[in-house]
């Protein structure tokens, strides 16, 4: 699951073209509340990484910040729902 999410979120960066892509947050951030609701505690996590780790692979030189902050971010997500 979180790896078809992470390929979704792939997907949606490669169709959408680059100044607007950046942009698309609803649709990434939906993915990772789907994969936090499915999967449990980590799931969001699960989800950014995958979809990460399928962009570094195609391109390397545009997968930095802005991945760095989606981790970021889906682990503050869930240290909060832990609490």
């Amino acid at each position: 699951m979180a790896t078809l999410f992470g390929v979704l979120i792939f997907v949606s960066k490669i169709i959408i073209p680059t100044p607007f892509d950046k942009m698309a947050i609803a649709p990434q951030t939906l993915l990772l509340t789907l994969g936090f609701l499915s999967i449990g505690p980590l799931g969001a996590t699960y989800v950014a990484t995958f979809g990460f780790l399928d962009g570094f692979l195609d391109e390397p030189r545009m997968e930095t910040w802005s991945e760095i902050l989606l981790e970021l971010e889906s682990l503050q997500d869930e240290v909060k729902r832990v609490r």
